[in-house]
């Protein structure tokens, strides 16, 4: 917790402060030149009280550092080898300068970590922007080519629907063609056949030619005539008809022709146009395909940079545990 860590920051600098003390005691002026002169004497000494005090504080500034209990311990035997103590300050002040570079080079490791983890923590949510953007953007293409897709789809069996109903009206129609034509040439037949039959009665071929008259005589003549017009009226009426539907049966094979030849182009260009629809679906099925398969290789992305920048704040916490007491 903070609480702790402003707490063992304030202890580590009791402690540096205890020590700095410490040696200052030891090696100023007054206690060298006490120290040398007590090595000099070969018996047991006896410190005055000014040096038993002194001695006593500095027990009590190093109490709880392992490394200068042993100088402490030093200090307070009656028998005191201050070559020994000495040694064992000077090393006391070289640990404390390795440890001064050891807290610099901590220092120096923490501001690298804790920039390179901001850095890294700012590009992964700069990535994990990028892929969710990405997968929106993506998404809405996917949606808008399905709808694609349908449209065209909807189209082809509408298209096959109008092809199937034109076969069926162009089927109905030659059927209707193929009856009146039948009728009509039924019915001209049948006129031809009465038209033969008036002939016979009107027209004979075969006319007589022995007669007691004078071919001048005009009586045969008038004997003819009503036969002659009687013929002329039914025969015309008749070959009216024929004609009527000789000519009807011209504009029906006319118009079949037509109605046919039409068909046919209509139900190429159907074909035509339903073909091109197909494959436009069928590309636009792939490009959906494709994009489902980028959607889901981002999600996989952005599922592996999240828990990327979940590990990297981790990181950073503990970052702040290690070092937040140090800077």
């Amino acid at each position: 917790s903070a609480s702790e860590q402003e707490e063992k920051k304030a202890l580590r600098a009791q402690e540096e402060k205890a020590l700095q003390d410490t040696i200052k005691m030891l090696t100023d002026d007054d206690a060298l030149d006490l120290f040398r002169n007590t090595v000099k004497k070969t018996s047991l000494l006896q410190l005055d009280t000014a040096r038993e005090h002194a001695l006593m504080k500095a027990k009590g500034i190093v109490s709880g550092r392992p490394e200068l209990s042993f100088i402490a311990l030093a200090l307070s035997g009656k028998k005191v080898d201050f070559t020994k103590v000495f040694k064992k300050i000077d090393g006391m002040v070289e640990l404390m300068g390795k440890e001064g570079q050891d807290e610099e080079s901590k220092k120096d490791y923490c501001n690298k970590e804790f920039d390179e983890a901001k850095d890294k923590s700012k590009d992964l949510k700069q990535k994990i922007s990028e892929l969710s953007g990405n997968i929106e953007q993506k998404q809405a293409s996917i949606e808008k080519i399905t709808a694609d897709i349908k449209t065209i789809k909807e189209g082809v069996q509408s298209l096959d629907e109008s092809v199937t109903e034109a076969t069926e009206n162009r089927k109905a129609e030659s059927a209707e063609y193929q009856e009146l034509l039948q009728q009509d040439s039924a019915a001209v037949e049948l006129l031809g056949m009465a038209k033969d039959r008036l002939n016979q009665f009107y027209n004979p071929k075969l006319v007589k030619q022995t007669t007691t008259k004078s071919p001048y005589d005009l009586s045969l003549v008038q004997e003819q005539k009503p036969q002659a017009q009687a013929s002329n009226g039914v025969l015309s009426m008749i070959a009216t008809m024929i004609s009527d539907l000789e000519k009807e049966m011209l504009v029906a094979k006319t118009d079949e022709k037509n109605s046919q030849e039409e068909y046919e182009a209509i139900v190429a260009d159907a074909k035509e146009k339903r073909a091109g629809d197909l494959k436009d679906a069928q590309s636009k099925a792939q490009m959906k395909a494709d994009l489902e398969a980028d959607v889901e290789e981002d999600a996989q992305e952005k599922e592996a940079k999240t828990k990327e920048q979940q590990a990297a704040s981790e990181y950073m916490d503990d970052l702040h545990k290690e070092c937040d007491w140090l800077l």
